[in-house]
């Protein structure tokens, strides 16, 4: 081998060697950038799932308000829906996060004249994903509690059932409509399309002393009234409504 040859084959080594480092160089810099990518893309995925399980986050596109309702059209992500909550000033931008709600088809608001093709009714929003802890026992707490018992005694007209007989005879009742005369210890309009009263009139059975009603027509507290209505067990209407015994779609009865 003379010169010329060996300088050309060391050349050619030489050149070797800096493509097989080139090559190592920008293989490791494709692993940095793979790795940097899948750990953000890991990051985002546990961002996204931080949520607790039913959480929405969503940003208010538009804000409706009612004397009752407050409705917000929520933005999640590319999807957008119709919420309402209980009266509550929202400004549109915002961050909300809410629970699981229930969910109405063809909801039609009176109030606005206006009907929502999808809307989700939940018990409220709040700024933060994950209420504090002494807010969310005290709620907790509070639903326990309930409505206390009134000293009230009502007296019922021929053919009607007082609430003790209601919850005794339950599952004879499920299903059928009976008559109740009681006095309305508490009142809550427009939810849900409805309104809800608890009546009582001094009877219980087995600690059961107040049956929920839902009407179309208006009462205050105080009234003393007899109503028709149709009785329905374990009537669970989402978002924590839920009722071992209620009466629905409740008339007043007159001459009674």
């Amino acid at each position: 081998m003379n010169f010329q040859q060996a300088f050309l084959l060391e050349s050619m080594n030489s050149k070797l060697i800096i493509m097989r480092r080139n090559l190592l160089f920008l293989s490791l810099i494709f692993i940095l950038v793979f790795t940097a990518c899948q750990s953000g893309q890991k990051k985002d995925n546990q961002s996204s799932s931080q949520l607790p399980h039913g959480t929405h986050e969503a940003t208010v596109s538009e804000v409706i308000q009612t004397a009752s309702y407050t409705y917000l059209l929520a933005k999640e992500a590319d999807v957008e829906n119709w919420i309402a909550i209980p009266q509550k000033e929202v400004t549109v931008g915002q961050t909300i996060f809410y629970d699981e709600g229930l969910e109405m088809k063809n909801f039609e608001s009176k109030s606005l004249g206006r009907v929502f093709e999808t809307v989700y009714f939940v018990q409220g929003i709040r700024d933060v994903a994950v209420e504090p802890v002494a807010e969310a026992i005290n709620k907790k707490l509070n639903k326990k509690v309930g409505i206390a018992q009134s000293d009230i005694s009502v007296d019922q007209p021929a053919g009607a059932q007082s609430v003790a007989q209601v919850f005794k005879n339950k599952t004879d009742n499920s299903g059928q409509q009976i008559t109740i005369r009681g006095q309305v210890v508490k009142v809550n309009n427009g939810i849900m399309g409805v309104n809800w009263l608890h009546i009582q009139d001094g009877s219980s059975h087995e600690g059961d002393f107040d049956l929920t009603v839902t009407t179309d027509q208006f009462y205050q507290v105080g009234d003393v009234v007899t109503l028709l209505g149709t009785i329905s067990l374990n009537k669970d209407f989402g978002a924590g409504y839920k009722y071992p015994v209620i009466m629905e779609q409740a008339v007043k009865v007159v001459n009674q």
